[in-house]
């Protein structure tokens, strides 16, 4: 078992740098070299990385002994992710939600885990859903998430609600700029092999509770929602101004 764990270990090294080297051609030199980025922003970045992988690493273990499996399952399910981190600018700009102006949409995550890094600046929002109908049409209300220092968000994606059979929850969420300040974040969106197939967990599933989702596979369901989007993007634009 213990020569099992190391061979798992070789290989997330082995897509870990394959990743790093696959990425060598798209960080932005320029940048770096007119001082609009500090000069150790590659391996700055490179290293919060190597960090927050690992930290996904563990957390995934600690959600396969939350539905009840052996703490590995999910490693081989996730060594050829494709893991993106991302660093977002959001601009000094208030928010209106009444007009629908946001720093961000309301979405869920596509993946299984997204783990987030704010600097500072409230913003990000979860809609927290009503626990009964109500015969306003009151569905919910959203609730800001406070900023806390030394700490990141964890968000359970659509792959773990699946895999949970709706366990977990994947948490809408949005952002929303009160402040009109400048605001920075760092997604790191930890996502299963795009060949994995996923579908509610033995461990999820009982005459109670019967499967809530049929199989797909992560690249499947990706490509699903990614279609999705498209369609609602051109029937926007198809609408008239208002």
């Amino acid at each position: 078992r213990q020569q099992q764990q190391q061979q798992r270990q070789q290989q997330q090294q082995q897509q870990q740098d394959a990743q790093v080297s696959a990425a060598a051609g798209f960080w932005p030199h320029a940048a770096i070299a007119d001082g609009r980025l500090p000069a150790d922003f590659v391996p700055l970045l490179s290293g919060y990385y190597d960090r927050v992988l690992a930290l996904g690493f563990k957390l995934l273990r600690l959600v396969a002994l939350a539905l009840a499996l052996e703490g590995d399952y999910f490693d081989g399910r996730f060594d050829r992710t494709m893991n993106v981190l991302s660093a977002i600018r959001y601009f000094p700009r208030k928010s209106d939600a009444r007009r629908g102006v946001f720093g961000c949409g309301a979405h869920t995550d596509y993946g299984m885990l997204t783990l987030l890094a704010v600097h500072g600046e409230p913003g990000l929002q979860i809609f927290k859903p009503a626990r009964e109908a109500s015969a306003d049409g009151d569905d919910g209300h959203w609730v800001d998430v406070p900023v806390l220092e030394d700490a990141f968000v964890v968000n359970a994606g659509e792959m773990l609600k699946r895999w949970s059979n709706d366990r977990f929850v994947a948490c809408l969420h949005r952002v929303v700029n009160a402040s009109g300040r400048e605001r920075y974040s760092i997604p790191f969106f930890f996502d299963p092999n795009m060949d994995c197939t996923v579908a509610p967990l033995p461990t999820c599933v009982s005459t109670e509770r019967p499967a809530r989702y049929g199989p797909t596979t992560y690249g499947e369901y990706l490509a699903y929602r990614y279609k999705l989007t498209g369609e609602t993007h051109e029937e926007e634009e198809r609408q008239p101004p208002r």
